[in-house]
Formats: C-alpha cells, sequence, structure tokens
C-alpha cells in the first residue's frame, strides 16, 4: 500500500511552490467535445479528474483488495444505487429452485459484447455460469444482444427481434457509455422506451440496469438512473464501484481497462462480481419478497415516443424506386446482416437514388460508417430535403452502423424516404454508402 501522508505532503507543497511562482493560470488542455457534453453525467467529484489524481490519494482511508479477490461489502453496497422492486427478480430465482427452464438475456454495446474480454470471460457470460452453478438441475438459456457502437435509441428499435423473441426471464441492460448528451433528450425517451418494452414484453421478464464509465467518469449514468427510480428497476453502478476502489484500493485504471471505456478481463470480473453478489442476496430471501409489481403501463417516466419503435431491416426492405443500389443480403455492417449499397464508379454514382414507403411518425436511417471511403448523402422526405449524412469514418478504429434520425411528424402516416448518394469533394477513391435498414416508430 502506498504511503498515503508523504504524497499528502509531496501535493501541499507542489501546490504552494506553484502558487508561489505562477500569478495567472489558463484552462490547459480540454476533453474531448463528448467528454464536455457529458460532464453533467456525474455521479461524484471525480467525474472530470484523472481517475489516478493525487488529490484522491490523500484520503486517510483504504481498502485491502487485490484484483481476482472477492470484493468487499462496502464496494458492493456503493454499487447498488437502486434497490427498486424485486418481485420480479424473486419469481425468476422461485422458478430457478424449482428446477424449471429460463433464459437470461442481455442487451447493450461493446461491453455487454464481450470487448476486451472475449465471448466466454465477458461479464453476461460469466453470469450466466455462475447461474448453472448455483442451479445446476435448472435448464438456463443465454441470449446477448450486444451489439458494439449501438446505444439505448438503436436498442429501443431492435430489442423485440434481438432478445424480446426468445422471452427472457431477465434482462440486463448496458447502456450508460454509448448513450451520450449529444442526444440527451432522443436518448432518455430512448432508454425509457427501451425499459418499457421489455418490460411490457411477452414473457414478464425482471430487469437489472448496469452502469458504466469511461475513465475520466463521462456516463450516462444520472440520465438512466431517472427512468430506474421512477419504474422501481433495480440498478448497479460499476463506475461508483470502481472509482471508489481506483481513489481506496491502490489499483489503476489501466488495471482494469485496455483503454479509456471498455473493461479487460480483470474488469469484467469486477463488474461479474457485483452482478452475482447482488443476484445471491436476492435468491437468498426470494420466499420472503412479496408485493406488487411496480405499475410503470400508465405514465412514462419520460415519454411514450419509441415504446412502439421497431427496425425496418434491409432484407425486409423493398424498395417503391431504385437506381444504382444493389441488395447484398449477406454483408453486415456492424452486426447488422443485409444491405443496400451504392458504390461509386470513376468519381461518380451515375444519378444512384433508393426510395422506400414506411407508415411511422418518427423516422431513422440505419446505415454504415465507413473508414475512409465512406460516401455522403441526401435524404430526402416526401420529396422535401431534410438532412445530409456523412458515411465516412476519418481515420476511424472500424466500420460500424450508426443511426441518423431523419424526420419526426406530429401524427402516424405514410411517408416516402428517398436517399440519394453524392461523390465527396474532399478526398478520391472508393466511396461506398449501405443501408441496414430504418428505424420507425
Amino acid at each position: 500500500m502506498r504511503n498515503r501522508n508523504f504524497k499528502a505532503i509531496a501535493v501541499l507543497l507542489t501546490a504552494a511552490i506553484f502558487m508561489a511562482t505562477m500569478t495567472a493560470c489558463s484552462d490547459g488542455n480540454k476533453s474531448s467535445s463528448m467528454a464536455e457534453s457529458n460532464q453533467t453525467n456525474a455521479q461524484s467529484t471525480k467525474e472530470n479528474d484523472d481517475s489516478n489524481s493525487e488529490a484522491d490519494d490523500v484520503s486517510d482511508v483504504s481498502i485491502e483488495y487485490n484484483l481476482g479477490d472477492e470484493l468487499p461489502q462496502e464496494i458492493i453496497d456503493i454499487s447498488r444505487i437502486n434497490k427498486g422492486n424485486e418481485v420480479r427478480l424473486s419469481k425468476f430465482f422461485k422458478k430457478l429452485e424449482n428446477n424449471e427452464e429460463v433464459t437470461v438475456g442481455f442487451i447493450g454495446g461493446s461491453i455487454t459484447q464481450g470487448d476486451s474480454a472475449g465471448a466466454k470471460l465477458c461479464y453476461a457470460n460469466q453470469t450466466v455460469e455462475w447461474i448453472k452453478a448455483k442451479y445446476p438441475s435448472a435448464t438456463v438459456n443465454y441470449v446477448n444482444a450486444g451489439i458494439g457502437a449501438t446505444g439505448s435509441y438503436i436498442g429501443v428499435h431492435r430489442v423485440d427481434e434481438d432478445l424480446l423473441a426468445s422471452k427472457p426471464d431477465l434482462v440486463f441492460v448496458e447502456f450508460s457509455v454509448n448513450d451520450y448528451t449529444d442526444f440527451t433528450e432522443r436518448n432518455k425517451e430512448s432508454y425509457d422506451g427501451l425499459m418499457r418494452k421489455i418490460w411490457l414484453s411477452e414473457s414478464a421478464p425482471a430487469i437489472i440496469a448496469l452502469g458504466l464509465t469511461q475513465d475520466n467518469g463521462t456516463t450516462f449514468l444520472s440520465q438512466h438512473k431517472v427512468v430506474c427510480d421512477a419504474y422501481e428497476i433495480p440498478m448497479i453502478s460499476y463506475r461508483d464501484a470502481i472509482f471508489e476502489l481506483i481513489n481506496k484500493a491502490g489499483i489503476n485504471w489501466t488495471d482494469i481497462s485496455n483503454d479509456n471505456i471498455h473493461p479487460n478481463v480483470a474488469g469484467h470480473d469486477i463488474l461479474t462480481k457485483l452482478i452475482t453478489a447482488y443476484l445471491g442476496e436476492v435468491a437468498e430471501r426470494a420466499d420472503t419478497i412479496t408485493g406488487e409489481e411496480p405499475d410503470i403501463v400508465t405514465t412514462p417516466a419520460v415519454s411514450g415516443r419509441f415504446v412502439n419503435a421497431r427496425i425496418l431491416r434491409a432484407n425486409d426492405l423493398q424498395p417503391t424506386e431504385q437506381n444504382g443500389f444493389k441488395q447484398i443480403k449477406d454483408m453486415e455492417i456492424g452486426k447488422f446482416i443485409g444491405v443496400w449499397s451504392a458504390a461509386a464508379k470513376d468519381g461518380k454514382f451515375e444519378d444512384a437514388s433508393i426510395k422506400f414507403e414506411v407508415e411511422a411518425k418518427n423516422i431513422a436511417l440505419l446505415h454504415s460508417k465507413i473508414v475512409n471511403k465512406g460516401a455522403k448523402v441526401i435524404v430526402k422526405v416526401d420529396g422535401e430535403e431534410v438532412v445530409e449524412i456523412d458515411g465516412n469514418f476519418v481515420n476511424g478504429w472500424g466500420d460500424y452502423a450508426y443511426a441518423t434520425e431523419i424526420k419526426a411528424f406530429d401524427t402516424q402516416g405514410k411517408h416516402t424516404v428517398e436517399i440519394i448518394p453524392q461523390v465527396a469533394e474532399d478526398f478520391s477513391g472508393i466511396q461506398v454508402f449501405y443501408i441496414a435498414g430504418l428505424l420507425v416508430s
């Protein structure tokens, strides 16, 4: 364990010397625009500080912990930021006790998908393995609907097909680092709609919400918590737990993550232990949990805009008109299989365009972001140009699927959506654009 008194003295001396020799100061290096836009998401004063700063080391309170150990109870306790209503969760455990068949589902972004840990060591699979070990006579099915680079906006449109069709008994929701405040109100509405769709689905599953974080504390956790509070959904904060360990147990962010977001194997292990500690505790008192389930039907926590959201996938989306596009049914963009594709030849799209007719109140385009060769498109609705989309991902980490809101109307109705590729003047070579589907509600 580090000598905290020595560090405290060092910090004070450094501050004194700095103040004595400087007459003014500036803001210094600013965080990324995404981090700046998320400053209001903080659950602690650490949000915009380095996660292993000297100021945090001054604390005289420490926790004895090594990676891989069982988590101290105070870390488990601090992670439980919303107890919620546990009636449905008790029903889940009663089914397990009766050796019945259950399905455990997960929906989220790349963390849920298993990035930086792998399919076997990610928190989702490890949680299911814990349940199987605890109830060896029950049949436990596992559905992982995590898709990298997606937030609750895409999630609320795809949840029916990707998760709810499997009729889960318990669902974990993880979108706190993929929802961000560039689209605060939309993401609050989509998270609200997602929770309502899951709760009101045929199998009536229990829900547990998860709160993750970036290394600087950036998260959408506080906005999600508003919805979870209103609907009495239990919520576990990896963010609160991990920063408490960093502040008091002497571990570094780099011990639990290989970048600024994704937990590595050690990080997934901590998240798994937070979840299973909670599950184990609820399981022990499942027979004593009584009362009524929360009523979330009547009044939405934020809005009911996306409660009927659905995805029209490219493979099922037939154009009313098309020129210069072709359908590729087996091509995958960000785990979405099937696209309508347009590619420039000799710097021309040859007047390419494609039209779809949909019935909706809210319309979005699910499309590609392609590293260094994505094309731009103009989108028209009912003949009126409404948005230009840049499908180029300059020097990016990889190709992925992205959703761009197109237009919202006051009432439901039939509309024509036209996509017209444009040759970008700022770069040469191959330019392509893929349509993965339309998101409607």
